[in-house]
């Protein structure tokens, strides 16, 4: 469960700061943003039934590790980014995460799988701890986001989700293949 709560605290501070972050740093209007987000969004919604094929064909953790990898690539590159502006750069950073948001039906649904299957609990009570440490992960990954933000900049808050994505991907690669 450590590693669900590293993987969605950091990209949960990029998922909050994200309208806040393109506007002030970057200029871009609202009405762009909230489109760059709904298509992303809107594009999402297709992908959850193929997550499903995908993590009951190849199994819930090489898909997991798949896709918190691409999206651990497209972290890194808006951290790239956000810390060296050029002109396009917008357009690039909304393309970006445009790609964190599509990773996610990959991710939550081998996730959840993986819960389902490896719990050492009923699988009623597994799913419940599963869904807390989301919250708790959601919670205070848009805490420390902002408070981040705040001290250093956005770049510390993208930084935050480069670094604990970086660090669940690490955990989850040496978990026992027999998952």
């Amino acid at each position: 469960m450590e590693i669900w709560f590293l993987c969605v605290a950091g990209v949960s501070a990029v998922y909050t700061l994200y309208p806040v972050m393109m506007q002030e740093e970057f200029g871009v209007g609202r009405d762009r943003i909230a489109l760059s987000f709904a298509l992303a969004m809107g594009l999402s919604v297709f992908l959850y039934a193929q997550a499903g094929r995908l993590a009951q064909r190849f199994g819930p953790v090489r898909i997991l590790k798949s896709f918190l990898g691409a999206r651990l690539a497209a972290l890194l590159l808006l951290f790239l980014l956000v810390m060296h502006v050029f002109g396009g750069a917008v357009h690039l950073i909304l393309l970006t995460f445009v790609l964190v948001v599509l990773c996610w039906p990959f991710i939550v649904v081998s996730a959840t799988a993986l819960t389902a299957d490896a719990t050492p609990f009923d699988e009623g009570e597994g799913m419940g701890i599963f869904c807390a440490v989301f919250s708790s992960a959601c919670l205070s990954g848009s805490a420390l986001g902002g408070w981040l933000a705040t001290q250093w900049g956005y770049q510390a808050t993208v930084a935050m989700a480069v670094s604990t994505e970086a660090l669940g991907l690490f955990l989850i690669c040496r978990m026992k293949r027999s998952l």
